[in-house]
């Protein structure tokens, strides 16, 4: 009988076991998708800083722009490969949103998101915000619209 329970004891102890295995695997998966998720949030965090520094130099390259009493218009032309027109639509918006332009804008976008950047530029409309399709158009329009 004392056999019989030190079997039945290992018996038990080995369920444990292999139930304490199965609960450190899904504890360390668990710190896995955190560590996972905490490097993601940092690095979002880096893009948004990211971003709201290009938003703020924006902001200050137009009211150096607004201070030039020679400025008669302004062409923005994007080839974004790398940089995202979308994202660069959205700057423009925030960095004219309130504000009076003396000038046109004249934006060319192409590349990554352009299609995106232009519906976004197209649904914040704006009476100096002009929209172009090429550069040869967006060059022409910029010197007819600053005469």
């Amino acid at each position: 009988s004392v056999k019989y329970q030190i079997q039945s004891f290992k018996n038990e102890l080995g369920k444990l076991s292999s139930a304490r295995d199965k609960i450190i695997k899904s504890k360390n998966n668990q710190e896995s998708i955190i560590k996972s998720d905490e490097k993601n949030i940092k690095h979002n965090n880096k893009k948004l800083t990211s971003i709201n520094k290009k938003q703020d130099a924006l902001d200050n390259e137009i009211e150096v722009l607004e201070a030039d009493q020679n400025v008669k218009s302004v062409l923005i032309n994007i080839f974004g490969g790398i940089t995202r027109c979308d994202l660069v639509a959205e700057g423009i918006i925030e960095a004219t949103k309130g504000k009076e332009l003396v000038w046109p804008i004249i934006i060319r976008l192409d590349g990554t998101n352009s299609l995106e950047g232009l519906e976004i530029l197209r649904a914040n409309p704006n009476e100096k915000i002009f929209i172009e399709e090429s550069m040869d158009s967006a060059a022409k329009s910029a010197v007819q619209k600053g005469l």
